[in-house]
């Protein structure tokens, strides 16, 4: 986990892949889409809204795709999946394959981002955590 408020959290601990940024942002109580509580339904496009502005922050990156998929999944959650500024053959569907296919950006840049995104959620509340200083 990199970020948290009282209603949310994001997690982005994964190993690096070829996408500069990765992450999953889930309610902090177990709810599945069908069965969250309308108040917190209520701050999800403004949560997209604020992650996807933090993931900006990084240089390398283009634009923020995001989805929703869990298949049997008990808990609700979207993963954020940065594009590589100009790699616009990476915008759709699959990129999520793209992850596994780039070379791997290396682990401290990877990192960094994680920061870089924390500290941008973390300027409009919650807490940046578990990112160790660069």
């Amino acid at each position: 986990m990199i970020w948290r408020d009282e209603q949310w959290h994001l997690k982005s601990g994964f190993e690096a892949g070829g996408l500069p940024f990765v992450a999953v942002l889930e309610p902090r109580e177990h709810y599945r889409l069908d069965n969250l509580p309308a108040a917190l339904t209520a701050t999800l496009g403004p949560m997209i809204q604020r992650v996807a502005n933090a993931v900006r922050r990084i240089d390398s990156v283009g634009r923020t795709h995001f989805n929703r998929w869990g298949d049997g999944s008990e808990h609700f959650h979207l993963w954020f999946l940065a594009r590589p500024l100009g790699m616009m053959q990476l915008r759709g569907a699959m990129i999520a394959a793209w992850d596994d296919m780039l070379p791997k950006v290396p682990a401290d840049e990877f990192e960094a981002n994680a920061r870089t995104v924390a500290a941008a959620l973390a300027e409009d509340g919650g807490e940046a955590v578990g990112v160790a200083a660069g």
